[in-house]
């Protein structure tokens, strides 16, 4: 069951997505680093700027993923996909 969501989350056509994987890994890092500040209530000056560029790079990561997929591995005008069976 926890392989079906993982591969339901960071595959597509039957492979691993380096755009959703480093999505994770900005939200991963984002998380972890946050709470560490929280229980060790720890002020860091640059959180700030820290946040900013692990929420934007996920978000960045997202985008670019949506505009490849749209301009690569879809049919102009359509939902399906272009990509050749490789069963």
């Amino acid at each position: 069951m926890f392989k079906q969501l993982l591969k339901m989350l960071f595959c597509e056509n039957e492979e691993a997505s380096l755009s959703k994987v480093l999505t994770a890994l900005y939200f991963l890092l984002f998380a972890g680093v946050s709470i560490y500040l929280v229980v060790f209530n720890i002020h860091w000056q640059s959180y700030e700027i820290f946040a900013a560029f692990a929420g934007g790079g996920g978000a960045v990561a997202q985008v670019s993923h949506k505009f490849i997929n749209s301009k690569y591995n879809s049919v102009p005008g359509g939902f399906e996909s272009n990509q050749v069976d490789r069963k």
